[in-house]
């Protein structure tokens, strides 16, 4: 079972990478952040912080930006016994649970909303992404949070998963 509180975490949530003017091409940046995209969507939801912040510098980065993307590397080697974990039962329990993170975000003050949903204990599934407004006030930010987890409610309930 995916343990929440793994030794160390990928990257902190304090962590301040900035834009840059320019982009190192010399550095597999975009490569390994497709990499670790894959994963944070499909076996890995303890990364999707990280990831989702590393992805932002999609068009420029230089070799801070790369240093950081190693570190959740060297988290993924020393955390490889962790996974999903699944398990057979009679009645499927659905819950869900969703945050927002208000004017996370420095330059554009948007805020970050997160979910994710279980079934019998078992994450089934789960998503973090900057909101796409700017939120006036803490409670508006999670009002925009859980119309996003309630979308992801409702297409469960129309896929049948429960």
């Amino acid at each position: 079972m995916l343990d929440c509180k793994p030794a160390s975490i990928p990257m902190a949530p304090g962590v301040n990478l900035t834009m840059c003017d320019t982009r190192d091409t010399s550095l597999p940046f975009q490569e390994l952040i497709g990499s670790l995209l894959f994963l944070a969507k499909t076996t890995r939801p303890d990364i999707a912080f990280a990831t989702s912040k590393l992805s932002q510098f999609m068009s420029c980065w230089n070799e801070t930006h790369f240093k950081a993307a190693k570190d959740v590397l060297r988290y993924l080697q020393g955390t490889q016994m962790l996974g999903l974990e699944y398990s057979k039962a009679a009645n499927l329990i659905l819950k869900g649970f969703c945050d927002s993170d208000y004017a996370a975000c420095k330059t554009s003050r948007k805020s970050i909303s997160g979910y994710c949903f279980y079934v019998n204990n078992s994450l089934i599934t789960w998503g973090s992404q900057k909101q796409s407004v700017v939120a006036v006030s803490s409670t508006e930010a999670e009002y925009i949070s859980l119309a996003n987890a309630a979308k992801e409610a409702v297409w469960l309930d129309r896929k049948s998963v429960v």
